[in-house]
Parts: C-alpha cells; structure tokens; sequence
C-alpha cells in the first residue's frame, strides 16, 4: 500500500487518418492522405514516503510518424512518409510532492513540475520548438460538514512558452501563448438536503 507503479506500451496504425494542413500559402486542407503510426511508453510511479507525504511521477516517450502521407502543396505532392508528426512532443513528464498534515483536515499542500519535450512544428521536420517546464502550487483546506477552501497558482516561474508551436513557409512560426503566472483561489460549498 505504500508504493504503487503502472507500466503502459502501445504500437497504434490509423489509416485514413484526418488532419488539417497549412501549406506555403496559408491555405488549410483537409485531407485523409495515408497512415500514421503512433508507438510510445508511458510509466508512473507513487510512494508514500511517510504517512503525511507523498511523491509520484510520471513519464511518458512516444514516437509519432507518417507512414503514408501525401499533401497538394502548390500544385503538386508532397510526401512525409516516414517524417515525424509535427506538434507531438517526444516526451512529457510530471512530478508531484504531496504534504498532508492533520492540521488540513484531509486538505494537502503540493508542489508540481510539469514538462512537456522538444517537437517539431512543421511537417517537414525543419524547425524545432523546445518545449516548456513549469511549477504549479496546490492546496485546500476541508471544513467539516461545510467543503473546502482552495488555492492554486500556475506557472508560478511565470515561463513565457507556447501551449501550441507551429511553423510554415507562409506564416513562420506561430505560437499559441501559455498562461502567464495566475492565481486561482475560491470556496467549494458542499450543498446537502
């Protein structure tokens, strides 16, 4: 009960997969243009290092190709077989520290770090986005027979990162801004008849 683990491998084929493209002109296409596959790893693991504190983690490594893939660009194909899919992080990770003392009345106290890995933002696997970390901070408090007073701060570093990068010819890279450093706080009413 003190430790707990999961292992998980997958090796996934979609064919006639469905994907919107940008092409050097900034034109979108959608197009079921082949097979992709999609194979990885992913491995948690929890421990309770003693009885108030608690530590788990996560990782996961995948690799996502074009098996078969052809796109019109400009009047004439273009194949990615055997490219990688742009926009999927080779890796993600997350670690999560956990302090329960009696005094929370079953709340916690928790520091996390997340990371999500390097990945391409363009289909011809040219241009590199390298990722982000970023550190939340987690508690509540219970109030018996009433609910819970809660606060979290995101991106307590205050990162500049993007949630999505991409890149083409037409428009270079274009960014999807993550959430700046925010503070979430409020009371969880439990409404009972």
């Amino acid at each position: 009960g003190r430790f707990i683990y999961s292992l998980s491998v997958y090796d996934m084929r979609i064919e006639n997969d469905i994907l919107t493209v940008l092409d050097a002109q900034g034109a979108q296409t959608t197009s079921n243009a082949g097979e992709t596959r999609h194979r990885g790893v992913e491995v948690s693991a929890g421990t309770m290092i003693t009885s108030q504190l608690r530590f788990d983690a996560a990782y996961s490594s995948s690799k996502q190709t074009y098996v078969e893939w052809v796109i019109p660009v400009s009047g004439r194909n273009v194949s990615y077989a055997g490219k990688t899919i742009e926009v999927a992080p080779h890796t993600l990770a997350n670690l999560l520290l956990t302090y329960s003392p009696n005094v929370l009345n079953g709340g916690r106290l928790a520091v996390e770090w997340s990371q999500t890995g390097k990945y391409y933002g363009d289909p011809e696997n040219t241009q590199t986005y390298d990722g982000f970390a970023l550190f939340t901070l987690h508690g509540n408090y219970m109030i018996r027979n009433l609910g819970e007073l809660f606060v979290r701060v995101t991106n307590v570093t205050d990162e500049k990162y993007a949630e999505v990068a991409t890149y083409n010819a037409f428009n270079r890279w274009q960014y999807t801004p993550g959430t700046p450093r925010s503070v979430f706080a409020g009371l969880r009413y439990n409404w009972q008849k």
